[in-house]
């Protein structure tokens, strides 16, 4: 699963001699995160396993961001629940809920605190330009989309299914 992570941001990487995480926009230093779910969770550790300075998680459940950070403050010192969905001092969003999917959904953040300098990632493949994508770009931002994170694992996840009954 950390792939995923890494395929997402690969795809729009410049230079290929070190982590897409590392180099979108120098050293990478804070990650807010949302939220605590199973693909929320891969990414999370994904970060933190290529050396992100600060994970910030949140969930609408408390419980759910607690039990997360406890489960990673095991292996990692930098990770914290945060107590908003606010943005401001992170570098890198990690959205992996199913809001924006459908056209009523409200958008999981104030798209109005994203600056030009952040990378956003959202988990949604349906629509193909999610909405928090669509205002990030808007922003300036440089984003990857469900889909790119799919493509990025597809072969990962491919082979898995294919070879199961041989582990």
């Amino acid at each position: 699963l950390q792939q995923s992570w890494s395929g997402m941001v690969d795809n729009h990487s410049e230079r290929q001699d070190s982590h897409p995480l590392l180099h979108i926009y120098g050293v990478r230093k804070r990650s807010h995160h949302l939220p605590t779910g199973g693909a929320g969770s891969a990414i999370g550790l994904a970060l933190l396993d290529e050396g992100i300075g600060d994970l910030g998680i949140y969930d609408i459940d408390p419980n759910r961001s607690d039990k997360l950070m406890n489960l990673l403050a095991n292996n990692y010192d930098s990770v914290s629940v945060v107590k908003n969905t606010a943005p401001q001092g992170f570098d890198i969003i990690a959205h992996a809920t199913p809001t924006g999917m459908k056209s009523v959904d409200p958008l999981p953040l104030d798209v109005d605190q994203l600056i030009h300098t952040m990378h956003v990632g959202d988990v949604v493949t349906e629509p193909a330009i999610p909405p928090l994508i669509k205002e990030a770009r808007e922003r300036g931002c440089r984003t990857n989309t469900g889909i790119e994170m799919f493509d990025g694992h597809r072969e990962t996840v491919v082979d898995f299914l294919l070879h199961q009954d041989k582990r």
